[in-house]
């Protein structure tokens, strides 16, 4: 197996290079080309290896822009677009014969940067990551989750409610920061603690796709943002006019609500590897969750993808081999399993599966972090309960705009980020809480599969 993962390609990343317009090869000037590929921004393109040890935020920060069609918005959602050091920077590695073309600078983008360093001031670049009170409570979540493995390891029912939601609280406030490089100034450290996710909620190093880069860019994009695949062929988003070649919705669809995290966990990072089928998962996920081209060249990385599925057979293989009844093994497996996928839902999704959120004029706004607003929705902004359990995806539209501040900086910025919006003419959608959230998000799902879903009943009651 390590043979074949070392030696021979597979088929993702055949897939992916020809998606994301390819990876390896010559560049403009006829020198070859990273493994991962080039670094494509703006039109223009970049060969940034020997920058990459150098990069602020990290190797993998700077990795996940590499080898595919364009980075541009990737680059926005962090720097400055034709201006600062990091656009100087980028210069000096271009390898194209013409320069980039950026947008039109955004006055709304403008005003966001003034209005982060008017709060923070001038007192260093970690005061925008998680504040100690912070990584003080991040602490505590994990260790009540240790405890809870302890209880769950020793057969405790009582331990499973309380695994599930301490599980969710370290993985959304410390690997989701973390993996917006938002958790700590130190970029091995968000590196590590992204790993949090771990082993029920998501595999680290393809949620860099799913989450920061098709997700953050795409967000409500029906061509590019993976989350709108969760329940395919369900639909979740109105533009999606795409047929099924499998045929209509089964029971099975509707149960995925409950598997999120087998396919997160356990099936993505082996699509892949390509021990399982990628060509079968792209065809029935499309876009399917990948493992970047920049993280994919490396064996280290490719090794560590591997990690995710390796603990969720060891999750499930200790209660079916340690437990005496079949009950207590199902429980033990399946109640964890089922509770991580509905919680990461209900925190992850509701946000941006609401009619607001998915409005025709959004997509074709051309201000990027406008647009960023415009997707999302928000509940209980001043509550710092809410906060905590959503990890800061209460105010999704503030965190999709500055996504590399920390989530518990939010609540403070709220107040200042809503004038910003006003000033720019962006209405921010919200709900009265999660409840209200989570009720709108299904009536609109229930809305957009309404055919399809009297069909199957039908055929159900008729068969």
């Amino acid at each position: 197996l390590l043979a074949s993962i070392m030696c021979r390609p597979s088929s993702p990343t055949a897939t992916h290079a020809s998606a994301h317009g390819g990876a390896a090869g010559g560049t403009k000037d006829g020198r070859h080309a990273p493994a991962g590929g080039l670094w494509r921004l703006f039109g223009a393109e970049y060969d940034l290896e020997s920058f990459v040890k150098m990069h602020p935020g990290g190797e993998v920060a700077i990795r996940l822009a590499q080898g595919t069609a364009d980075a541009s918005d990737l680059f926005a959602s962090y720097h400055t677009v034709g201006e600062g050091r990091a656009w100087i920077t980028l210069e000096a590695f271009r390898v194209s014969s013409h320069p980039p073309k950026p947008p039109t600078p955004s006055a709304f983008a403008a005003d966001l940067r003034a209005m982060v360093s008017e709060h923070f001031g001038d007192t260093g670049r970690a005061q925008h990551k998680a504040t100690a009170l912070h990584q003080a409570a991040c602490l505590a979540f994990f260790a009540l989750q240790i405890a809870c493995w302890y209880g769950w390891l020793c057969g405790s029912y009582a331990s499973l409610v309380g695994l599930v939601l301490f599980h969710w609280l370290t993985a959304v406030n410390v690997s989701h920061d973390a993996s917006h490089f938002a958790f700590s100034t130190n970029h091995r450290a968000n590196e590590a603690l992204v790993y949090a996710s771990l082993p029920l909620m998501y595999a680290p190093l393809t949620w860099y796709h799913q989450h920061v880069v098709a997700h953050h860019t795409l967000c409500n994009n029906v061509a590019g943002d993976v989350d709108l695949q969760h329940f395919a062929p369900m639909k979740l988003h109105p533009e999606d006019k795409r047929s099924n070649p499998h045929g209509g919705h089964t029971l099975l669809d509707y149960a995925k609500v409950l598997l999120v995290s087998v396919h997160l966990v356990f099936g993505v990072p082996l699509f892949n590897s390509g021990m399982l089928p990628f060509d079968w998962y792209a065809e029935h996920y499309s876009p399917a969750v990948l493992l970047l081209p920049g993280l994919k060249a490396s064996f280290t990385r490719r090794m560590l993808n591997l990690l995710s599925p390796a603990l969720y057979v060891g999750f499930i293989a200790y209660p079916l081999l340690s437990f005496p009844t079949w009950h207590q093994k199902l429980v033990f497996v399946l109640l964890p399993i089922m509770g991580a996928s509905l919680v990461f839902l209900l925190f992850t999704q509701v946000s941006h599966i609401q009619p607001e959120a998915q409005l025709p004029a959004n997509q074709i706004e051309p201000d990027f972090h406008k647009r960023q607003a415009r997707t999302a929705i928000d509940y209980s902004t001043d509550s710092t309960f809410w906060a905590y359990m959503s990890g800061g995806l209460n105010v999704q539209s503030l965190h999709h705009c500055l996504p590399y501040v920390n989530s518990c900086h939010y609540r403070a910025l709220y107040p200042k980020f809503e004038i910003v919006c006003g000033r720019h003419g962006i209405e921010i959608a919200k709900r009265r809480g999660i409840l209200d959230a989570a009720l709108t998000a299904m009536r609109h799902v229930w809305t957009l599969n309404d055919s399809q879903r009297k069909l199957l009943f039908n055929e159900a009651i008729s068969g």
